[in-house]
């Protein structure tokens, strides 16, 4: 899995270097916030959320702060409507995401990584993809790799999409509703936080007790 490690934590430094140079380059969080904004008053709401929910999909490509994106979606829409775009466009993306390695990855991993190491990240899906799907969706980029490998791992589509829901839903509304509470300083922050040391606890709980067992069921066809 050296390999395999190494081309994640390749991708991580690579959008991470490209959020910085963004930053640098007047491209980051504010200009992002000042477009939409932009074309919420040039437009109204509903073209600033479609927007937003294209954004979200994308993100799947693009090295976007969804954070951003979804806490503005609820400073635009309200927390109920925010939770709903940020929802749908997170999945959206996700099931791209889920859908090409399904059908088009395993070739590609088998160039870039070996045919040798797929075996290890079918088992990791076998037994840990559940959990890792959940827990994942609240940080940046390894949403979209977890996605990857569960198409890679074979997961069934049904499984993939309910667990992708059940890990979404509380995440987007978290940060549409401390997009809501714009008055409140400690919001965000306190959002982000939850967003991050929950993933964390939840992953150290369930490698305790995760069983040896295949937690998802496959489609090997």
């Amino acid at each position: 899995m050296r390999r395999f490690f190494g081309l994640v934590l390749s991708l991580f430094l690579l959008c991470s270097l490209a959020f910085v140079a963004a930053d640098a380059l007047g491209y980051g969080d504010a200009w992002i916030h000042e477009r939409i904004l932009a074309v919420q008053s040039a437009h109204g709401g509903a073209v600033a959320a479609a927007v937003v929910f294209v954004l979200l999909v994308v993100d799947l490509v693009l090295p976007l702060p969804s954070s951003v994106l979804m806490t503005l979606s609820g400073a635009l829409l309200g927390a109920p409507l925010g939770a709903a775009v940020n929802t749908a466009g997170s999945l959206v993306g996700s099931a791209i995401g889920f859908s090409l390695c399904r059908a088009f990855g395993i070739r590609a991993f088998d160039r870039l990584i070996g045919a040798g190491e797929l075996p290890r990240v079918v088992a990791f899906v076998e037994r840990f993809g559940p959990i890792a799907i959940v827990f994942s969706r609240s940080v940046p980029m390894l949403t979209e790799i977890v996605s990857g490998c569960a198409g890679l791992g074979r997961m069934r589509a049904a499984p993939f999409f309910a667990w992708s829901t059940l890990g979404t839903i509380p995440v987007a509304t978290l940060y549409a509703w401390a997009g809501a509470q714009r008055e409140t300083a400690l919001a965000l922050p306190l959002t982000i936080g939850v967003a991050f040391v929950v993933p964390a606890i939840g992953f150290l709980v369930a490698k305790r007790f995760v069983r040896r067992g295949s937690l998802v069921d496959r489609d090997i066809r």
